[in-house]
């Protein structure tokens, strides 16, 4: 019904690269498919907040992203974030 994998996704960052994982679940399909990115607020989805079968069965592919993966979740200025900008 569906491929399921995750993969890791390395940016450049100003301080070297910075890479994080992202979970893949893509309908079997010969053909190209839009894609939902699922940004998650706890490190295990429950199935109510996860409709991964709903969204699949119609042909859509999700990417789920946890996101204290991508920037920590402090109260820091997110200093430690890859994604910090430096402004006036």
């Amino acid at each position: 019904k569906a491929l399921t994998k995750e993969i890791r996704i390395t940016v450049k960052a100003p301080d070297g690269e910075f890479s994080f994982p992202i979970e893949q679940v893509i309908p079997k399909s010969d053909k190209k498919l839009p894609v939902i990115i699922f940004i998650n607020f706890r490190p295990e989805a429950p199935d109510r907040y996860w409709p991964v079968e709903e969204i699949i069965d119609r042909g859509v592919a999700v990417f789920r992203i946890y996101y204290n993966d991508v920037a920590k979740d402090a109260n820091d200025d997110a200093e430690d974030s890859p994604f910090s900008f430096e402004g006036e």
